[in-house]
């Protein structure tokens, strides 16, 4: 049996996952993470300790805390005080006890409210204080322990992926293309995450959004709340989708025609150097059918769809009834259900009406 880390519980997790159950592993093939036939969960923390037994999600909580004109001060078990410099920080709170206990601060932006090129992370330092350390200061694996910790297994496993590939994908960005066209699915998550977080304006993603990814992936309905970042959920299952050898275009249906352009002209930046096409819809010009083995995304509104087939009688990328179409719908409940979904192509909207014929 492994020994737990402070505050771990009476019970360790073990050496080797015992029959019935599963493992994760980080890039060094070391056990990060177990979920026993039970459901019953084991992590290791960013200090590699392991944690006590989680019956349940949600015990690890990330909160904002602002320090933008004076410093951050922790005070530590041994009553010794750790001064953090000025900035936003988000700390991780452990409530397996039931009392929530701050067991990790990462600072993401300075105190001018400018993101951090890489975040800075401060742990438990064994002593009753508080140190910085490297461990976990990239964004997948932080957010891998935060994954594991609240049980989203597969989010976990993914982000340990992206983590081993970082190093490699940033020193040879050309090499995302290469995983993203050519590896496992978990390949191209990884692929996607590190395109993401090397954009122009890159965003560490966070586990959530991972989780998200698979439960699209697994045929499901995703509900987030605004400004929880599902856009970047939407992208991965497109790009995800588009790879695939049975599908000919994916559709990316969105509420409104700013959110249309704000996305696709996002997407395109991105996307186009990695060889997937997206291109904007448009009834009056429908974009350029998809061409056999190119990756296709058509970014619209329900509207785009619904004219272009009263004009063309096909949807935006589709060349034949046999074609295969994904659609992504964004605020489903409202684009298919509360909307009002009645399209009237008139040719004759300047001209008079015909003469009323007799008995009419």
């Amino acid at each position: 049996m492994l020994g737990g880390g402070p505050g771990a519980g009476t019970e360790a997790a073990p050496v080797s996952v015992p029959a019935g159950s599963r493992g994760v592993f980080d890039g060094s093939g070391e056990l990060v993470h177990v979920v026993r036939p039970d459901g019953v969960t084991f992590e290791r923390d960013l200090t590699h300790q392991w944690s006590g037994p989680r019956a349940k999600k949600g015990e690890l909580v990330v909160t904002k805390v602002r320090r933008l004109l004076t410093e951050l001060t922790l005070k530590g078990a041994n009553g010794n005080t750790t001064t953090l410099p000025r900035g936003v920080y988000e700390v991780v709170h452990d409530h397996a006890t039931g009392e929530p206990v701050p067991v990790a601060y990462q600072q993401v932006k300075d105190g001018f409210l400018k993101w951090l090129k890489e975040p800075r992370t401060f742990l438990p330092d064994g002593a009753g204080g508080w140190a910085e350390t490297q461990a976990g200061a990239d964004a997948p694996t932080y957010q891998a322990w935060l994954a594991s910790a609240n049980q989203a297994t597969a989010a976990a496993r993914t982000l340990y992926r992206t983590a081993s590939l970082l190093p490699k994908l940033r020193a040879d960005p050309s090499a995302i293309k290469d995983l993203l066209h050519h590896g496992t699915g978990d390949d191209q998550m990884a692929a996607i995450y590190v395109a993401v977080l090397m954009a122009k304006d890159g965003v560490p993603l966070r586990w959530h959004q991972v989780s998200a990814w698979h439960e699209f992936a697994d045929g499901k309905f995703v509900n987030m709340p605004a400004g929880e970042g599902k856009t970047w959920v939407y992208l991965v299952h497109a790009v995800r989708q588009a790879l695939r050898s049975d599908v000919d275009a994916v559709h990316y249906i969105t509420t409104r025609t700013q959110l249309a352009n704000r996305d696709f002209k996002a997407w395109n930046e991105m996307l186009t150097p990695l060889g997937i096409k997206v291109h904007r819809m448009n009834h009056q010009k429908p974009p350029p059918e998809p061409a056999p083995g190119e990756p296709t995304i058509e970014v619209g509104i329900t509207h785009d769809v619904a004219f272009t087939y009263l004009g063309e009688k096909r949807v935006p990328g589709q060349k034949t009834a046999d074609d295969s179409i994904h659609a992504i719908v964004d605020e489903v409940d409202e684009a298919l259900v509360y909307s009002k979904n009645l399209f009237i192509l008139s040719n004759g909207v300047t001209r008079k009406a015909p003469p009323r014929s007799p008995g009419s």
